[in-house]
């Protein structure tokens, strides 16, 4: 965690390193994805999105494109207030 990468040009921030094994995947996502409303007001959320994680997925596009449906699902017709960006990299 940090603050938003770019905006400081003299920020320094930590570096770190962790091994990917075969089978892994590696996803980044935007704060617009876990702060996604409904028209209720419910933020769609972090726990809501881990667990979406934790079910097994064939491939990284799967696993962007279930998140994908139920984060739609969830929105619905509300504005959208923020970015939605999610990105996913498998390892074979």
């Amino acid at each position: 965690t940090g603050p938003v990468v770019g905006m400081l040009p003299a920020m320094e921030y930590r570096v770190k390193q962790i091994g990917i094994d075969p089978g892994d995947t590696l996803i980044g996502y935007t704060d617009g994805v876990t702060e996604a409303m409904s028209p209720q007001q419910d933020l769609f959320g972090k726990k809501r999105f881990l667990t979406l994680l934790e079910s097994p997925a064939p491939t990284a596009s799967a696993l962007i494109e279930r998140i994908k449906m139920e984060l739609f699902n969830h929105i619905d017709n509300a504005p959208q207030f923020d970015d939605i960006t999610m990105i996913a990299v498998r390892r074979e």
